[in-house]
């Protein structure tokens, strides 16, 4: 057999290697993925290319290179090592060659999730970025606002549904897209969980503020007692752990309201009666 023939045999097929072939780990320091260009920083979701000396990329980058229309998505992006054998007859990769003259105004599924990829790592990112509960709060609720929750969301049903497509896809093919979207989805629940433990935060820390402004009024003016504004911060706090993360703006905003109430009694309080 040819030296050929054997490199072509002991080439794994596309699902072999996602299966074998991706160590998950953190890269050395200031390591850029050459996908996305941006850091590989620590925490991240970061796979090694095993078969590759040090090539390191975000796990969802190299998903999205992995099933992209580039005719040389079997090879590593850094230094071409070849990963996997590549069929440039399947339907859900374009062709890239140059002479194609005309691109399809509108997306094909295919593109329809690398585009629901890329919505779904800059989310990530962005919701990354941020520390502390008061400002994970208002990142996310940013991203409420702006509609941003919701695509993120339907952009994991279409690569959930993507997957399932039938006889049209080869195995190896929706193996991908199984993957890309469970990874995308771990991604999304564990910001999810993030953001129900800040909110908590958030809301016992602005209420717990409040007491002593209460006490003092008592202090001050007796026999005026603060005794069901008290029960009704203790029954705010102790509810905010029965809500879900998308049901949670109502808590925090009841928690603005709260606030801004007893707040503005203080300063009424001191105004009228010191």
């Amino acid at each position: 057999m040819s030296t050929t023939s054997n490199t072509i045999a002991s080439t794994p097929s596309h699902a072999q290697f996602i299966a074998n072939g991706l160590a998950t780990g953190d890269a050395p320091p200031d390591t850029m993925c050459s996908i996305c260009t941006e850091l590989c920083a620590e925490g991240e979701n970061i796979v090694k290319l095993i078969p590759c000396q040090s090539c390191y990329f975000h796990r969802v980058c190299i998903l999205e290179w992995f099933a992209s229309s580039n005719l040389r998505r079997g090879t590593c992006p850094n230094d071409r090592t070849v990963l996997f054998t590549s069929n440039p007859n399947d339907p859900t990769v374009l062709s890239t060659l140059d002479h194609v003259a005309h691109v399809p105004a509108v997306e094909t599924p295919s593109e329809r999730v690398a585009s629901a990829l890329r919505r779904h790592m800059n989310f990530v990112r962005d919701q990354n970025a941020v520390t502390g509960a008061n400002n994970i709060v208002t990142a996310w609720r940013a991203a409420e606002d702006s509609g941003m929750i919701e695509r993120v969301r339907d952009d994991i049903l279409t690569m959930r549904y993507r997957h399932s497509g039938g006889n049209s896809l080869s195995q190896d093919i929706r193996r991908h897209y199984e993957l890309v979207s469970d990874y995308a989805e771990a991604d999304f629940d564990r910001l999810c969980a993030r953001y129900l433990s800040a909110s908590k935060e958030h809301i016992r820390t602005r209420l717990e503020a409040l007491y002593p402004l209460l006490d003092e009024l008592e202090q001050r003016f007796p026999p005026w007692t603060s005794k069901e504004y008290k029960e009704h911060l203790q029954w705010m706090l102790g509810s905010a752990g029965s809500f879900h993360w998308d049901t949670m703006y109502i808590e925090l905003d009841e928690t603005s309201n709260t606030e801004e109430w007893i707040r503005a009694m203080y300063e009424n309080m001191l105004r009228s009666r010191g």
